[in-house]
């Protein structure tokens, strides 16, 4: 009877081994496509980040220049309000100022322009960042889905 058992104990033991190669080829097939769809949601994401990050970068540089065209638009302004009070004092110099305060008014409307075009990048960068907000959490929702 010890043979007999001893040659069960192998077959059992083949057996075992056999159905633990089993287990062990059907976990890692089924762990390579988990594994490089990780990967590329974790590229993705980078990838999104790394636009957000740009984005972030152009809207802060957009802002910059807004700013300053602003500044320049109240200094442009104010030195129109000082050419009117000085053409009324000044009667004499009235052709001079007139044409000071067209050249003037030239400059205010271009950075009135400015100021709009500003207005209108800022505005579609606002847009494209909601985008890849909107884009990177799909992305972060699908990375979830796959980790659980």
């Amino acid at each position: 009877m010890r043979a007999e058992d001893a040659s069960l104990q192998e077959t059992g033991a083949e057996i075992w081994s056999a159905a633990l190669e089993v287990a062990t080829q059907r976990l890692a097939s089924e762990r390579e496509p988990l594994n490089a769809a990780h990967a590329e949601l974790e590229n993705s994401r980078q990838e999104a980040a790394q636009l957000a990050a740009q984005l972030a970068t152009d809207l802060d540089e957009c802002k910059i220049r807004f700013a300053a065209m602003q500044e320049v638009e109240a200094s442009l302004r104010k030195q129109l309000d000082e050419l009117k009070q000085g053409l009324a004092a000044e009667s004499a110099s009235n052709t001079i100022l007139t044409r000071d305060i067209e050249q003037l008014r030239n400059a205010a409307e271009l950075a009135h322009q400015r100021e709009l075009a500003a207005r209108e990048e800022l505005a579609e960068m606002r847009g494209r960042l909601k985008l890849l907000e909107e884009q990177n959490a799909q992305m972060l929702a699908r990375l979830s889905a796959a980790n659980t």
